[in-house]
């Protein structure tokens, strides 16, 4: 049993964060995560139709490229957000299509319901979260769950907390949570065996430097510079893996959907996860790793629902030719210096000191050198550095 203190405290639950561009309303667009999963070839079968996901957030979206099922706030007087966290989370699942303003959520016909359980400063409490998780399984009958929130690693596990996830789980509820973005370790609720950690890359599938990592890692969605849907019916650009989350959420709705429409059945989430592995594409080395998890679900460019559709292939091995030292490192050296000048030229919103964003840009060229090089070994050219 938790310290009930702790259960009734509120506590911050999301990261500071602050809004990298903000516009009013324009002709409708996609954010780039349609382009990262291939979202385009899944809308040929389905927008997320009749699936139900529930936002445990800070509050209720009033946006007029929303349109809220419903909603119920576990705080007093507080139904509507009134931080702009929860409606850029709703917007990126399931922002209005085809409206001609704004942008287009990755699930825009699924039925998205807003549990309020964080207050404007973006502050709540363990019981809140666990009231609104009870709510979404048994009220709702939510098929996905998804919480942009968390406590830091470190704290003691809270049995309560998880017990509530492995609930909802138990009644085919589908929990996806935001990895966290201390750049450490993943935290809670994130960290329990009943939730999918989702970690954040940027446009370029590169790793986001804020992102935690761990065991716990299971999927990877883009999480940097995310345009959606924000306060006044306005849209921004925020970072953070509370943007990576609700994008795989939505492409969880989307394949509940496409199975509900073809075969009539309701995935569990076990059935979700085993097709959600199936289509990932493996951008880390070889196989599960601790940054990406099993990689980021991309459609294939198919007619065929996702049932039909075949693994991720892996990368095509052309024709063996001969491979000097010079043709290997050279490319391998250039790979590192683009990857880090890079990384030193983006802002991604998260106002790290110089130091750290050099000892960042270091790491992602040592990535990306050994991206290349594992690639080389792969296509059995040369040996790994």
């Amino acid at each position: 049993m938790s310290d009930k203190k702790l259960l009734e405290d509120k506590m911050p639950m999301i990261p500071t964060y602050r809004v990298l561009s903000r516009v009013q309303i324009m002709a409708e667009t996609v954010d780039y995560n349609h382009r990262l999963m291939n979202v385009p070839s899944m809308w040929k079968h389905t927008k997320g139709e009749g699936v139900k996901v529930v936002v445990l957030d800070t509050g209720c979206p009033v946006h007029i490229d929303l349109n809220p099922c419903g909603n119920k706030s576990f705080i007093p007087n507080y139904p509507n957000d009134k931080n702009g966290h929860s409606t850029h989370v709703g917007g990126i699942i399931a922002a209005i299509a085809n409206n001609g303003m704004g942008v287009a959520g990755i699930a825009p016909d699924c039925e998205d319901w807003y549990g309020a359980v964080l207050d404007g400063s973006g502050s709540g409490s363990i019981d809140d979260i666990i009231r609104g998780i009870r709510w979404a399984t048994d009220e709702v009958g939510a098929q996905v769950i998804n919480m942009s929130l968390g406590i830091p690693a470190g704290i003691p596990r809270i049995k309560e907390l998880e017990d509530a996830c492995n609930y909802a789980r138990s009644k085919g509820v589908l929990v996806v949570c935001a990895a966290g973005n201390e750049a450490s370790n993943v935290g809670q609720p994130a960290m329990y065996d009943s939730v999918l950690a989702i970690a954040a890359v940027d446009d370029e599938q590169e790793h986001a430097r804020f992102s935690n990592t761990g065991k716990e890692v299971d999927f990877a969605a883009g999480g940097v510079n995310v345009f959606s849907t924000y306060l006044n019916n306005s849209y921004a650009k925020l970072s953070g893996t509370s943007m990576s989350s609700p994008a795989l959420t939505g492409i969880a709705a989307l394949i509940i959907a496409d199975e509900k429409k073809d075969h009539d059945k309701w995935l569990t989430p076990d059935e979700t996860i085993a097709k959600l592995k199936k289509i990932a594409f493996d951008i880390g080395p070889n196989g599960y790793d601790e940054m990406y998890g099993f990689g980021i679900p991309v459609f294939a460019n198919s007619d065929e629902p996702v049932s039909e559709q075949p693994e991720q292939p892996d990368e095509p091995v052309p024709p063996e030719e001969p491979q000097s030292p010079c043709k290997i490192g050279l490319p391998m050296v250039k790979a590192f210096l683009d990857a880090a000048v890079k990384s030193m030229d983006k802002d991604d919103g998260t106002g790290l000191p110089e130091q750290q964003r050099v000892a960042d840009a270091v790491g992602s060229g040592i990535r990306a050198a050994a991206k290349f090089a594992g690639r080389i070994d792969r296509q059995g050219r040369g040996t790994p550095v």
